[in-house]
């Protein structure tokens, strides 16, 4: 079994993210926009499912929501975007297409590899929804409104792959994740063009983050849960430390756990001796957790082995999402700090090229979580703390 890092397994991941160089957000797409605001066109008078589909968003018309859900989230009101597309085209039905409505619903499932919980999309109402339309008795009210429930959730769960689920500037106002200067339509714009294009599980491949360190917790996510089918992993007894050369009951449960998280070979798993094998594979585990590597089985390394996998499974999806804030719209060359794991790492093109340890503060006076560019690098600064600080502290 791929061994289960701490890349994946951390309980609370904050990164600070500085952009150092390259092309720290996509260039603005050349193809040709779908959604044009300011293009509108009633359905034609041929049209019933098109009438039908103007007619349903009719009431959108009247509200005109706005295009963000406020100015300094920069993130676009689904509602409006999919009124946008619709009067853009004048109203004519998008997914006419077996094959587009196949992939999507294939796609849809297939979120729960990046985290996401695909029954948040209400896919069985949307089959169902599917099924009245595909009926030969089928009204034009019908065809709209699969229809446009098929262009919302194919949009809503795009900008979630793409961008997160959650708007971090809600959960704390001093997060600052969403590039000030791209268009929030820009996404938008190329998810429609792969709908035009035939290609929707194209765009649902696309939309994540490529990077190496979110196909990291993708892989781990993945393996956790063969953990979790499996009936997960074994408990390991508490209450004593499990030292090297001991011989006791309890460490056979501890060689279950390390095979059953990919740290001991399974060949190993049975036997009571606390042996060389098991000694490399807890320091490779505290290593991982970030625990003193010295060996030994203590009260925190087996309160740590104990966390149950369905907790790690949500730890691991936490992260995932939080990682889509971070890493949209970046390339290039950039730094992330994992504050809760006191490293820093810095990449190139999708690939770690330095790491290093970071000093980093504490839960009462917490280490500021942001993004910013880095303009100047202090070499061999001095270690000054400043008196509020140091009174503070």
């Amino acid at each position: 079994m791929v061994q289960l890092t701490r890349l994946f397994v951390i309980s609370r991941v904050f990164f600070m993210v500085f952009l150092i160089s390259g092309a720290a957000h996509g260039e603005n797409s050349s193809n040709e926009e779908v959604i044009a605001p300011i293009i509108q066109r009633d359905a034609a008078a041929d049209d019933n499912v098109g009438l039908a589909i103007q007619a349903h968003l009719s009431p959108l018309t009247t509200s005109f929501p706005p295009l963000l859900t406020a100015p300094r989230h920069k993130r676009v009101d689904v509602s409006r975007m999919v009124l946008d597309f619709y009067s853009h085209r004048g109203y004519r039905a998008a997914w006419t297409n077996e094959g587009d409505t196949a992939q999507l619903f294939a796609s849809l499932r297939a979120t729960q590899v990046d985290g996401l919980n695909p029954a948040d999309f209400h896919i069985d109402e949307l089959a169902a929804s599917r099924t009245l339309m595909q009926a030969d008795s089928a009204t034009p009210e019908q065809r709209a409104a699969f229809d446009v429930a098929a262009t919302h959730t194919f949009l809503t769960a795009l900008l979630q792959l793409r961008r997160g689920k959650v708007d971090p500037s809600r959960l704390d106002i001093h997060w600052n994740f969403d590039p000030a200067d791209v268009d929030p339509r820009e996404d938008v714009n190329k998810f429609f063009i792969a709908l035009n294009a035939h290609d929707v599980a194209g765009a649902f491949a696309q939309a994540p983050p490529q990077e190496a360190v979110y196909r990291g917790l993708r892989e781990g996510l993945a393996q956790l849960r063969k953990v979790h089918d499996a009936g997960g992993w074994p408990k390991v007894a508490e209450g004593q430390s499990l030292k090297p050369g001991m011989d006791d009951p309890a460490v056979a449960q501890l060689r279950a756990r390390l095979v059953a998280g990919g740290f001991l070979e399974p060949r190993l798993a049975r036997g009571t001796k606390y042996d060389g094998a098991v000694i490399a594979a807890v320091k490779k585990y505290q290593a991982e957790q970030y625990l003193g590597a010295d060996g030994v089985a203590g009260a925190t390394t087996l309160a740590a082995l104990n966390v149950s996998v369905d907790a790690r499974i949500d730890q691991v999806r936490v992260n995932m999402e939080r990682a889509r804030w971070l890493l949209y719209k970046l390339q290039g060359t950039f730094v992330i700090v994992d504050i809760a794991g006191y490293k820093v790492a810095m990449y190139r093109d999708g690939k770690p090229i330095w790491r290093s340890r970071v000093q980093v503060g504490k839960p009462f006076r917490n280490t500021p979580v942001f993004q910013s560019e880095i303009t100047y690098v202090t070499f061999n600064p001095t270690w000054t703390v400043p008196p509020p600080s140091s009174r503070k502290t």
